[in-house]
């Protein structure tokens, strides 16, 4: 009777550990796989709204690049309107 008693109770034990070990892996993988959406869904939207802040920024940037290069294909630089390259100046020291 102890006997059997011990085979029954080492049979649970196992039983128990190896369910426990099953369940242990399923619930580590489904934590990882939320935190990595939820991850994902936060970097998402932390692009999202830097995105949409530095837009008008680069749209400033790209402009002014394009009249500098601009400015820089004309030979005659030194001929234009005073007047017209303080506007220039005031915009290129305004947006840096």
């Amino acid at each position: 009777m102890a006997f059997t008693l011990l085979i029954a109770i080492a049979t649970t034990t196992n039983a128990f550990t190896n369910v426990n070990q099953e369940i242990t892996e399923k619930v580590k993988i489904q934590l990882t796989d939320t935190t990595t959406l939820n991850l994902r869904s936060t970097a998402g939207s932390q692009a999202h709204t830097l995105e949409s802040q530095l837009f008008p920024v680069l749209a400033n940037l790209i402009q002014i690049r394009s009249i500098i290069e601009l400015s820089e294909r004309t030979d005659d630089w030194h001929l234009m309107p005073y007047e017209t390259g303080k506007l220039l100046v005031q915009l290129v020291s305004i947006y840096l």
